[in-house]
């Protein structure tokens, strides 16, 4: 119970470190005209770090799988949405403050097609990283636990819990976006406005395929994370 307090002292820093980040370094970036996916993933590396080396401690063999395997999650996320991006025809004109963001853009150079690259990679981190250190403090366990843990059977613990997270993290990014766009689809309501018509609009294309995109990395990083923990831990008895 001693170590309660140093933990959440620990997380109120990591989270203290995250807000300064994003609004006192990677928003005046970004205003400057500095490349989006660049500044995102710039933020997603430093927040990784930070918050995973204050929590497990960066040096060890769990801070450094969880690092990995968070930054492998985030790429997925990244390549995912590249994917539904080119295949709806999406970009940052496509948001509700797409004429701001004009407006600034004319004057500062504002890089508004790449903007939702770095939208979706800080909006999916919370996710990835929090399904990276489940599967890897689980396996870890495990193969304190096992007289002799070996890559096969940890792979096979890691995959049968991956599918309770796989279960409960299906629908949670997407919730997220859609509390976010529920105001805007009350007026689309309010207008008549059919389902149809609704699901093919610009606006909540770009939020279906950012929480899709989210939600789809953090069920990849399950497998990502049972096999980087299988074959680290059966040879490195913890």
């Amino acid at each position: 119970m001693g170590s309660i307090p140093y933990l959440l002292g620990f997380a109120a820093l990591a989270l203290i470190f995250t807000v300064v980040l994003v609004v006192r370094w990677a928003l005046p970036l970004l205003y400057s005209g500095h490349s989006p996916v660049l500044v995102g993933f710039t933020v997603v590396i430093l927040s990784t770090v930070v918050t995973i080396g204050l929590l497990q401690g960066g040096g060890t063999i769990q801070g450094l799988l969880s690092m990995l395997v968070t930054l492998v999650g985030e790429i997925d996320a990244c390549i995912l949405f590249g994917i539904f991006s080119g295949m709806l025809h999406i970009s940052g004109f496509q948001t509700d403050s797409a004429e701001g963001l004009l407006l600034i853009a004319q004057n500062t150079g504002l890089k508004i097609t790449t903007l939702l690259f770095a939208a979706t990679m800080i909006a999916s981190l919370g996710a990835v990283m929090d399904v990276a250190v489940s599967m890897l403090s689980a396996l870890r366990e495990v193969a304190q636990a096992a007289a002799r843990p070996t890559a096969g059977g940890l792979f096979t613990a890691g995959m049968n819990k991956g599918w309770d997270i796989i279960g409960t993290m299906s629908n949670t990014l997407i919730f997220a976006f859609t509390g976010g766009a529920l105001t805007t689809m009350l007026v689309f309501y309010s207008y008549g406005v059919q389902l149809h018509q609704m699901l093919s609009s610009d606006y909540l294309a770009v939020e279906l395929a950012q929480g899709l995109c989210g939600t789809a990395a953090a069920i990849l990083t399950v497998p990502v994370a049972a096999i980087v923990g299988a074959a680290v831990y059966s040879e490195h008895k913890v």
